[in-house]
């Protein structure tokens, strides 16, 4: 199967690593409403100027990226500062809000890529005809955009999460926590990128908090991360936090897919300790567990 080189690389670009980061394009990041091309290690497609930080939309804050057309049919769109990650499970959401329009739609796109590897790693189209299409292996070693049978609904925000799992081998993409398609991993094994892409020809779209999460991460894998678990999960009532060595005063935060956090409990970090989440909202959340000795993010589900 032949592999997909990266869409573009950011002229402009920075490297760190972090368990979990989250891009709201809010003044308090250091945004300001313009052109993105520059702005936190931001670059654009091809240079091109349609790709702005702009207080039009949002999701949540005041600020929000958005692809503006120009009916040109030159590829656009934006490319995020890139990350450093070597996990075997990443998570990365956004928001969307896909505009509608009189003349020609475009195809608005997103992607997480890996420029170290110089290959993408996934690729997901919302199409003129409010179908979802996922670049995968169309079964016969080539790739093509497969219709995963999911629509979505224009000019109003939704979420894309995809859950990347390389040992797996697969690729999970939901639309507003709801499991629309599973594909495998066809390209990067890891994700260092994320991209925003369009068509331009005469709609638009925006984006807003994008989050990239490690799925399990340790700054001590011989200690916390492979002593403590999570049970039952999914959960609809109490989530059981167990830990099998004594790690002193423990810290747990629940955060949400928007990298928000909803709960928090200090802890004694020894045997089994229970957490309320009955009042969740239904959906995907981490579990951020930190002791002296490190931190270590677990995946549960609310039901």
């Amino acid at each position: 199967m032949k592999k997909i080189t990266l869409l573009l690389l950011a002229l402009t670009t920075s490297f760190y690593v972090n368990s979990q980061t989250v891009i709201s394009f809010e003044v308090s990041e250091g945004y300001t409403e313009g052109d993105i091309n520059g702005q936190n290690g931001w670059g654009a497609i091809g240079g091109n100027t349609n790709t702005f930080v702009s207080a039009a939309q949002s999701s949540e804050g005041d600020q929000s990226q958005q692809l503006v057309p120009t009916n040109t049919g030159a590829l656009g769109g934006g490319l995020a500062p890139q990350e450093v990650s070597v996990e075997p499970e990443v998570f990365v959401t956004t928001d969307m809000f896909v505009e509608s329009s009189d003349g020609a739609l475009s195809t608005i796109e997103f992607a997480t890529q890996s420029p170290s590897q110089g290959l993408l790693t996934t690729r997901i189209a919302f199409n003129p005809d409010d179908t979802i299409t996922v670049l995968d292996d169309d079964g016969s070693g080539a790739l093509a955009f497969i219709d995963t049978g999911a629509t979505f609904t224009r000019d109003t925000w939704f979420t894309l999460e995809i859950e990347h799992r390389f040992d797996d081998g697969e690729i999970l993409y939901y639309i507003d926590e709801n499991l629309i398609y599973t594909g495998t991993v066809f390209g990067g094994t890891n994700v260092e990128q994320l991209v925003t892409i369009f068509n331009n020809l005469e709609s638009g779209a925006f984006y807003d908090n994008m989050t990239f999460q490690d799925g399990v991460l340790s700054t001590d894998e011989n200690t916390l991360s492979e002593n403590v678990s999570v049970f039952p999960n999914p959960t609809n009532g109490d989530l059981n936090i167990n830990f099998t060595r004594n790690f002193g005063a423990t810290n747990i935060d629940i955060i949400n897919v928007n990298g928000q956090k909803v709960l928090n409990a200090s802890i004694e970090g020894f045997g089994n300790n229970s957490i309320a989440t009955s009042k969740l909202a239904n959906g995907i959340y981490f579990a951020q567990i930190s002791s002296e000795t490190g931190t270590t993010t677990i995946k549960f589900i609310k039901n």
